[in-house]
């Protein structure tokens, strides 16, 4: 049996995708993971199945196949990855969850698990002198002293006997690069790579055993060791260059030792950092309620870089709580603002020196307003004998859809018919003065989150014949003018979305003062026509002069189809009318698409 460093080129190849795998997969951080790759390269159709036959990917490409096992340890079925990495861009192609490993393919340990122990294992001596012998195992040989320096970049080349046994496992010999290789003595092999490099470690195993590997850490006097039953045959380890300086490897099984692998890492790779951003600012969060933004930690170094996440205040947290980042690899961590109180809040979110903290400040404010809804029902009447039945239906019909579909409250809905006589839910009598103490009531309580529907139906007219100065009839002959009415509109906050229903005739003419942002307004007819009532032909049932024709059209929309937007309402409206008068709109903000009562 012996060890040997098969040349694994830094550009491609297995290694190059394992590390992609690793970068971009799982950011640089194996812990708790597994990561195995098949030696050769996958043919076009050569299919990949789970345990359970599925196929998982039939490629159309050569393409590298790496497995991730999310919870190294665990018995199948948990959750798992399968990465097919092309071989010709080295980009991921696809990556497939999945909750068993492939079959009919022999994996290689690459990363993570327990592919190689590290003074951080807790199988690690602080020295050697702490053991008489391994947990019944072999003691390893004094190591000898390493070779001033790495020899020159070679070629290398399996024992003999053994060249067509590892081809067939691994592929053709790959060109050197970054890999400094020559033998000292009999079969003794020095390498070289960088600080958080990684080379590849085999060993052939002349039958079944215990496999024990051991690294001695030249700089520190420090001892690694790792051990697991292998099958006869190949078996693979990756070596991790964590510290800077002469590593020794050398293995152990069934009664014979390996050659000494002497591996130096060349230090000076330090690890960089840059934190993106640097400030988050969370602005107000109601108590009780959350927020969650994010900042990513990136490696611009040449090393290793691996820190902790943390923080201690009441009212923010962060996850995750660490990481471990190859040179190029980035990490994203979630910080979540939840204020327990009112008042401004900050916190500083400590991310390991050489990284900078990340300041987070926001204000716990009190809890946001829910918007109200609000309803003008309006209908004037003029006098007793033009005061007709069917305004009364019209408002009846109107305000139940608004109680009973749309969460509108009597309270603040405000009827306004007439003389004030009628049902129990009319407020005030149509006059002038109670419509302006009413716009009075709203403008002292709303606020721009809420929201006001007016409908008004009953008598409209010009106030100078053949132009498009609208006005309003009220009760007893009183009326309002389009622009006194929008100017008592233009007084409510302008946030505040509004919408208007106008049934009168000449209603039309409403809309050229009217008209504005977060308004949306639907006419029964154009400036110069009057409105109609329903004729009776399709009109739900309903005989002739029982309701006014486009509201009642617009109203049995919002009633029958509730979640009906402004527009969809409009347009059924419109279609259904069958009236001599033409419908007009009016939505500048464009809210009437999305938006309903």
């Amino acid at each position: 049996m012996y060890i040997r460093f098969e040349c694994v080129c830094e550009g491609g190849g297995a290694a190059a995708a394992v590390e992609t795998v690793i970068a971009q997969i799982l950011y640089g951080d194996v812990a708790g993971k597994a990561v195995y790759v098949y030696p050769q390269p996958l043919a076009p159709g050569q299919e990949v199945e789970n345990w359970a036959g599925q196929t998982l990917r039939v490629p159309t490409e050569t393409e590298w196949y790496v497995f991730v096992d999310d919870h190294y340890g665990a018995n199948f079925e948990h959750a798992c990855r399968h990465v097919f990495v092309s071989t010709s861009t080295g980009n991921i192609n696809e990556v497939v969850p999945a909750t068993t490993p492939p079959r009919y393919l022999e994996l290689e340990l690459a990363r993570g698990g327990t592919a190689r122990a590290t003074p951080g294992h807790p199988q690690v001596s602080t020295t050697w002198a702490t053991y008489t012998q391994p947990p019944g195992g072999p003691q390893p040989p004094t190591p000898p002293p390493p070779p001033d320096q790495p020899g020159s970049p070679d070629s290398e080349q399996p024992p003999p006997g053994e060249e067509n046994d590892l081809q067939n496992l691994i592929g053709p010999m790959p060109q050197p690069s970054g890999l400094y290789v020559h033998y000292m003595g009999s079969w003794t092999t020095v390498g070289a790579t960088t600080l958080g490099g990684h080379l590849k470690v085999a060993a052939n195993m002349p039958s079944s055993g215990m496999l024990w590997v051991f690294e001695y850490y030249q700089s520190s006097g420090n001892w690694a060791w790792y051990m697991w039953p292998a099958s006869a045959g190949w078996k693979y380890l990756w070596f991790t260059g964590d510290a800077a300086g002469w590593h020794s490897i050398i293995a152990y099984a069934g009664g014979t030792w390996t050659n000494w692998i002497h591996i130096f890492v060349t230090g000076g790779a330090t690890a960089g950092c840059s934190v993106s951003p640097t400030s988050l600012n969370f602005g107000t969060v109601a108590p009780g309620s959350s927020a969650t933004q994010t900042f990513v930690i990136k490696n611009t170094g040449s090393g290793i870089l691996s820190g902790t996440v943390s923080e201690s205040c009441p009212d923010f947290s962060v996850s995750p709580s660490s990481y471990s980042l190859m040179p190029g690899a980035t990490k994203v961590f979630t910080v979540t603002f939840a204020p327990t109180s009112q008042g401004s809040k900050s916190c500083m979110i400590s991310t390991s020196s050489p990284c900078a903290n990340v300041n987070c400040s926001g204000s716990g404010g009190p809890p946001p307003q829910v918007p109200k809804k609000y309803a003008i029902l309006l209908s004037g009447g003029v006098d007793a004998s033009y005061n007709y039945p069917r305004y009364l239906k019209d408002l009846t019909f109107m305000r139940s859809t608004l109680i009973s579909k749309y969460g509108y409250t009597d309270a603040n809905i405000y009827v306004l018919y007439a003389d004030g006589t009628g049902p129990s839910w009319v407020d005030y009598s149509a006059t002038k003065a109670n419509l302006l103490m009413v716009f009075n009531i709203l403008q002292s309580t709303m606020s721009g989150n809420d929201e006001l529907f007016v409908f008004v139906t009953n008598h409209g007219g010009q106030i100078t014949s053949g132009t498009n100065q609208a006005k309003i009839w009220l009760w007893n002959y009183q009326w309002i003018a389009d622009w006194e009415f929008a100017s008592k509109v233009s007084a409510l906050p302008a946030q505040a979305q509004k919408y208007f229903l106008f049934e009168q005739c000449y209603s039309g003419g409403m809309i050229d003062n009217l008209a504005g942002p977060n308004r949306v307004i639907a006419t029964a007819a154009d400036w110069n026509e009057p409105s109609w009532a329903c004729d009776g032909v399709g009109d739900y049932g309903h005989s002739a002069g029982e309701y006014d024709e486009f509201s009642l059209h617009w109203t049995q929309r919002m009633s029958s189809s509730p979640g009906s937007t402004l527009k969809q309402a409009f347009n059924y409206a419109n279609s259904s009318d069958s009236s001599s008068e033409t419908p007009q709109y009016s939505d500048p903000s464009g809210i009437g698409f999305t938006t309903g009562l």
